[in-house]
């Protein structure tokens, strides 16, 4: 009888962890009237950057100016004609003391961005298979000064690594380049 009971307890603390992970993905629409738009991505070209040390590639845009360092941000790249708050992107990797999904890395992240950057909102997070591999992301505003930021983050994370893709513009001007920003985040890869 007892066996049953903690039976049934694991079950449902199994079930409400399940439900409780958002499983959507981020789609192609306009924040304001939830319409199907088109995205810059279809019509923009891409190079594949690699940073061999780490086992990583991302794509970006073929005319965006690309930094490889040897630190983090072990990639970092920006619009040809962006401005001090881009659009840009970089790849941050980061050694963790045990193996963590990357939704949960992106949680537990959050708490420490929440107090280096106080009036940060999220908008959207979720989890998604791209091309076979699990991915995490999260979508958030915060003020830089007088300009309001719109970030959004793709995590994977491999054994007791994490890999973090963060592309960020004016939150004015995200629609516009949102498909690009999916694309480079969706197109981490790791060795």
């Amino acid at each position: 009888m007892k066996t049953s009971y903690i039976k049934a307890f694991v079950l449902l603390v199994f079930l409400s962890l399940l439900s409780s992970c958002p499983k959507d993905e981020l789609k192609q629409f306009n924040k304001n009237d939830k319409k199907p738009v088109e995205t810059d991505a279809v019509k923009t070209s891409f190079k594949t950057v690699r940073v061999d040390k780490y086992g990583i590639s991302i794509s970006v845009p073929r005319d965006w100016e690309v930094k490889k360092g040897g630190g983090n941000p072990v990639i970092f790249a920006r619009s040809a004609d962006a401005g001090p708050n881009g659009p840009s992107a970089n790849v941050v990797i980061e050694d963790l003391s045990q193996r963590m999904a990357p939704y949960d890395y992106l949680e537990a992240n959050l708490i420490t961005m929440q107090i280096s950057l106080p009036d940060l909102k999220i908008l959207q997070r979720g989890t998604g298979l791209h091309s076979g591999i699990q991915m995490a992301w999260i979508l958030y505003t915060y003020p830089r000064e007088e300009v309001l930021m719109e970030v959004l983050t793709y995590c994977q994370t491999k054994e007791y690594t994490a890999y973090a893709v963060t592309t960020m513009c004016p939150a004015e001007d995200f629609d516009r380049h949102k498909g690009v920003f999916v694309k480079i985040g969706q197109s981490l890869r790791i060795k």
